[in-house]
Parts: structure tokens; C-alpha cells; sequence
């Protein structure tokens, strides 16, 4: 058997942001994306958790949300899974 490394990775706190968003007025993702300057399929896919937030991604909503790193995203800490 050899380990299998996975890399840390950042993720969306998913119902924080969704509640957050919807304090400011936006429901849809289409409102959501708008407010953050990227696609309605970006903000889908970061919501459903298909792909990590890009730099620009988060920067943005932190600042659009008005809040810390840690209030709407979870750093998953790496780990080594075994490869059957």
C-alpha cells in the first residue's frame, strides 16, 4: 500500500455565505454573482463545493461580506489517505 498525500485545501462555509447573502439582498446565485463580480456558474460551483475558491474569489467576498477569512471559509488540513 503507499500513501496517497491530499494538499490542504480552502472551502466555503456554505450556509454562513448563503445567509450572509441573503442579509444584502441576494437570493439567487445570479444576484450573488453580480455582487461579486463573477459568473453565476463560479458562484454555483463554489457553493456545491465542485472546485475551491479561487484568491480573487475570496478576497472579494470577504470584502463584499465585510467579514475575516475564517468567518466564511474552513482551511481542510492536509491528510494521507491510503491507495488500495
Amino acid at each position: 500500500m503507499q500513501g496517497n498525500v491530499i494538499k490542504p485545501r480552502l472551502v466555503l462555509r456554505t450556509h454562513q455565505f448563503q445567509r450572509m447573502m441573503r442579509a444584502r439582498g441576494c437570493e439567487t446565485a445570479s444576484a450573488q454573482a453580480a455582487l461579486l463580480g463573477v459568473t453565476v456558474s463560479t458562484v454555483t460551483r463554489v457553493c456545491s463545493g465542485h472546485v475551491q475558491p479561487s484568491g480573487a474569489f475570496v478576497a472579494r467576498a470577504c470584502d463584499v461580506l465585510d467579514v475575516g477569512l475564517a468567518e466564511l471559509f474552513e482551511v481542510i488540513p492536509a491528510s494521507v489517505g491510503s491507495v488500495a
